[in-house]
């Protein structure tokens, strides 16, 4: 939760470094899917702060599988089958760039 305002702060820093020194013009649909980790669904080939991409695997997993834990626990009641779900729930629905 502390890292999103410095992952902000710096995806405005990169911003600036697009539109000053590379003469680059970003839409806002491409900003607003970096900001909120939803890049990496979409995109074959991530042109602007492409360092962002293990961040955003990071929080898609850090924050739905917790989540999708705790909803298994609340289904089956049995920890050995609710994490083998949310992991191959995981495994077979990540996001597919071929």
């Amino acid at each position: 939760m502390f890292i999103l305002p410095l992952f902000w702060l710096f995806i405005g820093f990169q911003i600036l470094l697009e539109l000053g020194l590379r003469q680059r013009h970003l839409s806002y649909s491409e900003i607003i899917e970096h900001a909120f980790f939803l890049r990496n669904f979409n995109a074959l080939e991530i042109t602007f702060f492409p360092e962002s991409w293990s961040l955003a695997i990071e929080e898609w997993f850090y924050l739905p599988f917790h989540a999708l834990l705790w909803l298994g626990l609340r289904v089956v009641s049995r920890f050995n089958i609710a994490f083998l779900s949310a992991v191959a729930f995981f495994f077979f629905f990540q996001p597919s760039h071929g």
